[in-house]
């Protein structure tokens, strides 16, 4: 089956615990959609959705993170005071924004110096995972260096320069560390919606499980959605030993596994119901009239933004008469919903 996604109708963020786990067999498994059907939903994406958005507030003035004097001595990174003396952290990390961390006096008693792979679960998006690259180097009492690399939601893709360096961050006698930042800035390559995102004016308050593992939780203020991630949590363990999918917090926790569904059901054009992943699940079904019996089509799925609902955006984006128009099949899911209309996910 093709399927043609319309990422770019979403408004600017779009969630993946909105996935079926029934698959939609409603087309032939033709090999091409017609070039004309792509041109037309490339045209019709840049002419209802290109820049769907309204701009966050502004974080070029992210709120000051806790002094580094706190966390330990130079422990300023991207979120040290900028050149002018100033408290405003720079718009964009380099390099050359980076401290250099004095790496004397390094030893593997409390952290084995090694390439790590941390995943961040945020808490008020559904637990969605942000991975980064880490590589860290320790003493006996300190940090001395945690450096973050972005990675791909499918870990094929890293930042070309890390996004920040952080140094002497004090180990307590329990092994325990508190890493303050201004804004961590993670590039849209990191993400699974494209978006570059900021996270301002956070902390990550970490532990050493060993030698080779830490974990602990994250604040922090997200100003493109106006939300915090209080309650976030992550996991580091040496590069190439993580679980599938990587843990994400101190507790280590199997994946949930779903039996998918064994039969699908009668779909009819209109709004569909099913039992997806223990829960119920809808979306509305948009056909093109006159579908020959085998008549394999192109099939779109159009996602709403959070605290939207497919009606909301079929309507505003006009897709439907586009998919009759131009023979294709659209699928628009609902995010999963109590029988009182509130959202199964925290956003």
């Amino acid at each position: 089956m093709d399927v043609l996604m319309l990422s770019r109708l979403t408004s600017r963020v779009s969630l993946a615990g909105s996935a079926f786990a029934c698959v939609v067999a409603l087309s032939g498994c033709g090999d091409d959609p017609t070039s004309d059907v792509a041109e037309t939903l490339e045209d019709t994406s840049t002419d209802v959705g290109t820049d769907i958005r309204t701009d966050a507030t502004d974080a070029t003035d992210p709120t000051d993170a806790t002094d580094a004097t706190e966390v330990g001595p130079d422990a300023l990174a991207d979120s040290g005071d900028a050149p002018d003396g100033s408290d405003d952290a720079p718009d964009t990390v380099t390099e050359g924004d980076l401290p250099t961390c004095d790496l004397e006096g390094s030893t593997d008693a409390r952290l084995v110096e090694d390439d790590y792979l941390m995943a961040l679960s945020i808490e008020p998006l559904g637990g969605l995972l942000i991975f980064f690259r880490i590589a860290a180097v320790a003493s006996d009492s300190e940090i001395l260096q945690f450096e973050l690399w972005a990675l791909s939601p499918d870990l094929e893709w890293e930042s070309p320069e890390p996004i920040g360096r952080y140094c002497n961050l004090p180990l307590d006698s329990d092994g325990r560390f508190d890493l303050a930042f201004n804004v961590i800035t993670v590039p849209a390559e990191g993400t699974t919606t494209g978006i570059e995102v900021d996270v301002t004016g956070g902390v990550f308050s970490g532990e050493l499980l060993g030698t080779s593992t830490f974990c602990g939780t994250a604040t922090g203020t997200v100003p493109l959605l106006g939300f915090e991630i209080e309650g976030s949590t992550f996991r580091g363990v040496p590069l190439g030993t993580e679980t599938n999918p990587p843990g994400a917090a101190c507790e280590v926790v199997e994946a949930r596994e779903y039996e998918p569904i064994e039969v699908c059901p009668v779909l009819v054009e209109g709004v569909n119901e099913i039992f997806s992943a223990e829960l119920d699940r809808d979306f509305i079904l948009t056909l093109p009239p006159d579908i020959a019996d085998g008549e394999a089509l192109p099939v779109v799925f159009l996602f709403h933004g959070l605290g939207d609902r497919a009606d909301a955006i079929l309507d505003y984006s006009g897709m439907g008469p586009v998919a009759q128009d131009e023979r294709f099949i659209l699928v628009t899911p609902n995010g999963a919903r109590t029988e009182a209309g509130e959202q199964v996910f925290p956003v």
